[in-house]
């Protein structure tokens, strides 16, 4: 599938899920999501990730397997995080764009959550712990900044498995589970401990 393929397909199914999920127009939704592509595809051209070939996760494997620092780093962060060589795999052979409008369309929700609750009367710190406690959090497991414990950002190789297990329980079931829970992480954490996930 060539870039524009790729654009046309993401623009659809984002400016869709937006509409429905956020409640906006469509015309406002398209507006949003063509604006999102056009960050994320500036993003990728800065970090020089634009040119990353459709196999980048066998590759990264591959590379962390013949002793490539950079790419071991990767692999080995991912894999002390739980992930497998499959979660890997699945994360890095994403189109560049398609990773980064993942990325981008989690914020947007993430945001408009934390705004619906300082809208019902939450401060800032409880919405964001509502937050927290609803979506999981990736990023760099090693960053304590705002967090620490299970409650620090899961690797973004996980993805992939945590949303294919939201989809086999169900959301309902997981709210029940995750409220004994500081964050949706630490819950994500105890699961793939327990060998549920």
């Amino acid at each position: 599938m060539n870039n524009s393929d790729i654009e046309k397909e993401l623009e659809e199914m984002y400016s869709q899920m937006m509409s429905r999920v956020c409640g906006m127009t469509l015309e406002k939704a398209q507006e949003l999501t063509r604006m999102g592509i056009k960050v994320s595809k500036k993003q990728a051209l800065k970090e020089g990730t634009n040119n990353l070939p459709e196999n980048y996760g066998d590759l990264l494997l591959r590379e962390a397997v013949n002793g490539n620092s950079n790419s071991r780093k990767i692999v080995d962060r991912a894999r002390k995080e739980k992930a497998t060589d499959d979660d890997i795999r699945e994360f890095w052979n994403l189109n560049d764009l398609q990773r980064r409008m993942v990325f981008w369309s989690e914020d947007i929700f993430r945001f408009a959550s934390f705004e619906t609750f300082k809208k019902e009367g939450l401060n800032s710190d409880e919405a964001m712990i509502k937050v927290r406690k609803m979506f999981p959090m990736y990023g760099d497991p090693n960053n304590e900044k705002h967090v620490s414990g299970d409650d620090r950002p899961l690797p973004n190789e996980l993805r992939g498995r945590v949303d294919e297990y939201r989809k086999k329980i169900g959301v309902i079931n997981i709210e029940a589970k995750s409220k004994q829970y500081t964050t949706y992480n630490a819950f994500v954490r105890s699961e793939i401990r327990e060998g549920n996930l």
